[in-house]
């Protein structure tokens, strides 16, 4: 298993090379300067002359390009513009507060959207199918921002119930401030997971083993349980490591909605500062957040079925 990680770890590394190369010449095609953002429009031509040396911008592209590779293999994400700060402890003192809400999401979609997903199952073509069905097609459907703001308006603004902004201050008040910002992120990945339970489920249910498990006397709950689910549960965990990304990359939009700290806000500030060490920093980072999601899907492959070779 060592063997096999060592090697996916291995095939990630083009693909980081790919997207910091992609992510690098695209920003310097946006035909602004970064030190005309931070010199201001009055700065004289010495100043940002003297600027672009310090920063390195006088180079010639490609050796901007592999300054700032040999930079990242050193573990280097360089310096802020606009800070003058190390990029990499303040990615990681933001990503804590992203990697907080991603967990909490993935908690409510995980705890609503199996059980809903088992109970249309069982009872396929019911009324509770039905509903579950809707509000499935409706969760997969409506952009999750829009579903942020409603849910926003509603409960925090015109109720009162939930807080408006901020990631608030101990254990609990933290976790009152994460349920609607988890609740809305999840809602998506609820209806999906919800709906790949149930397609799972179906196709197991019609397996000749589960004919032999109720010949032998077990009861429904076994049945379903300890035999259906149990083999149901890998398209379920594709479908959870496979929105992985997507819950990083919508999080992060969430983060402005609810006004938390985080990558997206993080890499909001640099983006609207033209700070490229930021911009940079994080797309790469979030790359590799990614690169190690994957990795732990496939090891949760071999877990759940030893028959699978990754």
């Amino acid at each position: 298993m060592v063997k096999n990680i060592i090697k996916k770890i291995l095939t990630g590394i083009p693909i980081i090379l790919g997207v910091v190369t992609l992510i690098f010449f695209l920003l310097r095609m946006t035909g602004t300067s970064p030190v005309s953002v931070i010199a201001g429009e009055d700065a004289s031509f010495e100043i940002i002359e003297m600027l672009n040396a310090r920063y390195g911008f006088d180079q010639p592209i490609y050796v901007q390009w592999w300054r700032y590779i040999t930079m990242l293999f050193r573990g280097d994400f360089g310096n802020s513009i606009l800070t003058g700060r190390a990029i990499f402890p303040d990615l990681m003192f933001n990503f804590r507060f992203t990697l907080q809400m991603i967990l909490a999401s993935t908690f409510v979609s995980l705890t609503l959207g199996i059980p809903f997903g088992i109970l249309t199952a069982i009872k396929r073509n019911s009324w509770i199918d039905h509903v579950v069905r809707i509000v499935s097609l409706l969760g997969a459907s409506m952009p999750a921002f829009w579903v942020a703001l409603l849910a926003l308006r509603f409960f925090s603004v015109d109720l009162g119930w939930f807080p408006v902004m901020g990631i608030g201050t101990g254990f609990w008040n933290t976790l009152w401030h994460l349920v609607l910002p988890a609740t809305t992120l999840g809602f998506a990945l609820m209806a999906l997971i919800a709906r790949m339970t149930r397609t799972a489920m179906l196709e197991v249910m019609g397996e000749q083993y589960m004919s032999t498990a109720k010949a032998k006397g077990l009861t429904y709950f076994k049945q379903v349980m300890k035999h259906a689910f149990k083999n149901a549960t890998i398209p379920v965990v594709t479908v959870i490591g496979l929105q992985m990304g997507r819950l990083l990359s919508v999080g992060m939009v969430i983060e402005t909605v609810f006004f938390r700290p985080g990558l997206g806000t993080f890499l909001f500030t640099g983006i609207t500062n033209m700070d490229f060490p930021t911009i940079q920093g994080t797309v790469i980072f979030c790359s590799l957040v990614l690169i190690l999601i994957n990795i732990l899907v496939d090891i949760a492959y071999s877990l759940l079925d030893p028959r699978i070779s990754y």
